[in-house]
Formats: C-alpha cells, sequence, structure tokens
C-alpha cells in the first residue's frame, strides 16, 4: 500500500488526547511555557484568518512590525504553516499524524497537541499521511470545513518563482551578472 501525505488543518476532535503527564515542564529544548505561548498565538492566527480574512502574506508582513509581540506572531506562523518553503527558514518539527481507521496517530508534536485541546482549540495545522489519496482529500475537506476556510486560506504562501510563473528559482539568463 502507498501512503499519501498532505499538510492542512485537522480536527483535534479525531485525536485522542495525548498521554502525558499533566505536570510535564519540557518537551524536548521546549518549555510548558513557550508550547503554551505558541497555542495563544495559534488561537489568534486562526481568529485573524477566519474572522479577519488574514492571508499567509498578512502574517509575513508581520515579521517586519516595530512591535516584537506581532513579530512573535509572525514567528508562530511559520512554525506552524510553513512546511515545505525550503530555505533557511525551513521548518523541520512540525505537528505530523498518521490517520488509523477512525482516529489521528501522533507522530510529532503531542505536546502541542495536549497543549491545544486543553487550550479548547478544534483544529491545527498538520502534516497528514493516510493510506490512500480519498481518504487524504477526505479528512482535508473535512478539517477545512471545521476550521471555516477556504483551501487556500491556510496554505503557506508559493515561493516568488512560482507566483511569477516558473517552475524553479533558476536565474533568468537575460539578466545581467
Amino acid at each position: 500500500m502507498s501512503w499519501r501525505d498532505g499538510f492542512f488543518e485537522i480536527d483535534l476532535g479525531l485525536v485522542p488526547m495525548p498521554n502525558i503527564d499533566p505536570g510535564w515542564v519540557a518537551s524536548k529544548s521546549y518549555p510548558r511555557a513557550q508550547v503554551q505561548l505558541w497555542t495563544e498565538d495559534l488561537a489568534e492566527i486562526q481568529r485573524r484568518s477566519l474572522q479577519l480574512n488574514w492571508t499567509p502574506e498578512s502574517f509575513e508582513r508581520l515579521a517586519m512590525s516595530q512591535d516584537p509581540r506581532e513579530r512573535q506572531l509572525a514567528e508562530t506562523y511559520h512554525k506552524f504553516y510553513h512546511h515545505d518553503n525550503g530555505g533557511a527558514r525551513l521548518n523541520h518539527d512540525f505537528v505530523k499524524v498518521e490517520w488509523v481507521q477512525d482516529h489521528y496517530d501522533i507522530t510529532n508534536g503531542q505536546h502541542r497537541i495536549w497543549m491545544a485541546k486543553q487550550y479548547g482549540l478544534r483544529t491545527m495545522p498538520a502534516h497528514v499521511s493516510a493510506p490512500d489519496q480519498e481518504t487524504l482529500d477526505r479528512l482535508r475537506k473535512d478539517g477545512e470545513r471545521l476550521a471555516g476556510v477556504s483551501p487556500d486560506t491556510r496554505s503557506a504562501p508559493k515561493p516568488i518563482w512560482e507566483r511569477h510563473g516558473h517552475d524553479s528559482p533558476e536565474r533568468d539568463s537575460t539578466r545581467q551578472r
């Protein structure tokens, strides 16, 4: 069987509560307070996306803000949503789940999912593996419906070369060096 992968909002109601010590103080090198801050930021990102129609570009602009809180929100956006952009800021530590029968099994991100469920979030972005394309498409559609967004709203921005109709970041051969 060939498993299929995708990146989209998942229904946290379909993720069993991780079996974690409720008194945990750190996950990998991240203190609990940092994971909690990311969760609060994720809730604000979801609110702005849904209620204010913010796009990926809206969050990217926050990275240049003079307000440290706005820059933090931009960084959290990157941590949760920039799953495949490549380059120096590539996020290798996104939440990962696998679809098993009728629920998601967590393969990476137990503490973030635990905190999100504690905080009352209904969805969160994750890299999803499913046994077939039909299941993956159904899960994507269900997650996006629950999140209340269109498929394009939550996707990471396209690299600049794709936005300008190119397949790769190759240098323009007509450009002077």
